[in-house]
């Protein structure tokens, strides 16, 4: 798992998707607890790495992320506040869905 966080990092978009596609199917399959734990971890870097895990809680879809994402909107970086913004919407979306 925590080589997965830290591919969140990586430089490339694509291996940055890779990884979040790998941590959701680990969600299905063990549970979201840990996911969702190290997501919310990195969610609170200044980093790409925080708006990785933004876009992945807004994929896994769990209630739980709500309020750390309404938090990650005031991020310094505008790419993670933009991202919050998006996995709030998706979550909104799983709720009416």
């Amino acid at each position: 798992m925590k080589p997965l966080c830290t591919v969140l990092k990586d430089e490339h978009a694509a291996v940055r998707e890779q990884a979040i596609g790998a941590l959701l199917t680990i969600a299905k399959k063990v549970g979201a607890d840990t996911v969702l734990d190290n997501l919310l971890k990195a969610l609170k870097d200044d980093s790409s790495k925080a708006r990785e895990a933004a876009m992945a809680l807004g994929k896994i879809g769990d209630g739980r992320a709500e309020k750390p994402l309404k938090r990650a909107r005031r991020n310094k970086r505008e790419e993670v506040r933009e991202a919050a913004q998006k996995a709030l919407i998706l979550l909104e979306e799983g709720r009416s869905g």
